[in-house]
């Protein structure tokens, strides 16, 4: 499961990786597409011959999940993080991107509205 909220300045990926240790997740970047793969292993005293599985209702082997982002993003500045199975993954706006104010000049005086890159 994803989340992915849009803030002024990043988008924030929000994935559920339960059993996931930092040192199994892989992140990769390809263009604008960021790919996270994790590899659920059986723990080693569980594969033995003297273990016999009467039910296993934790999930094995890999996990895969593609995301694209839009083109606003700057893909060379990506911070990425695990807590309690959850990884946390911001990839921030390039400065063009982000939202911001501009002041309009007029017969009345000034106003300001907001404008954005509309590619969010």
């Amino acid at each position: 499961m994803a989340a992915l909220p849009c803030f002024a300045d990043s988008f924030v990926m929000f994935m559920d990786m339960p059993g996931c240790r930092q040192e199994d997740i892989n992140l990769e970047v390809d263009g604008f597409v960021v790919r996270v793969s994790c590899e659920y292993k059986i723990p080693d005293e569980y594969q033995s011959d003297q273990v016999k599985w009467h039910r296993a209702g934790r999930p094995f082997g890999g996990h895969q999940r593609s995301l694209r982002f839009p083109e606003s993003c700057d893909m060379s500045k990506i911070d990425a993080k695990i807590d309690n199975g959850s990884l946390r993954v911001c990839i921030a706006k390039r400065p063009e991107a982000k939202t911001h104010r501009i002041q309009i000049a007029g017969g009345g005086g000034q106003q300001s509205i907001t404008a954005g890159s509309g590619q969010e």
